[in-house]
């Protein structure tokens, strides 16, 4: 998102709001949760255009992962990032970019995406699978 961002402005694709510039300046470790909130909240061009290029780039990527495998059943989102920009996802180019891939249009419409929102589901599974283990031998 960071590197996003500094394309968009490098580029003059759309002004940076001056507090936000000097905050990715200041704290490039936090630079991804401004740009991410400043995006959210509206209050900076080059923030949401950022974002809607992430997201958009996020959709097409879980696109394709869910073409090549068939993911019928559907994709889960997982990880820090999509709870955080879930406004995004359900009204950004998200869906439209998950669902651009030609004649196969029509199926992946109708493949469900949803977003794990409990953000210690990668440590319960491995729990779960660390227990299976220990008990099957």
């Amino acid at each position: 998102l960071v590197n996003l961002y500094h394309f968009i402005v490098d580029k003059g694709r759309a002004a940076a709001d001056a507090s936000v510039a000097a905050d990715v300046s200041r704290d490039p470790d936090g630079a991804g949760a401004r740009i991410g909130t400043a995006a959210l909240d509206g209050s900076c061009a080059a923030c949401d255009a950022a974002l809607d290029l992430f997201v958009s780039l996020y959709g097409s990527a879980a696109g394709n992962l869910a073409l090549t495998t068939l993911a019928y059943s559907g994709v889960y989102l997982g990880g820090g990032i999509a709870p955080k920009i879930l406004p995004r996802l359900l009204d950004g180019p998200f869906l439209g970019a998950f669902c651009a891939k030609g004649r196969y249009r029509p199926m992946m419409e109708t493949l469900p995406v949803r977003v794990i929102l409990d953000p210690d589901t990668g440590l319960l599974g491995a729990a779960r699978e660390a227990a299976r283990l220990a008990t099957a031998g």
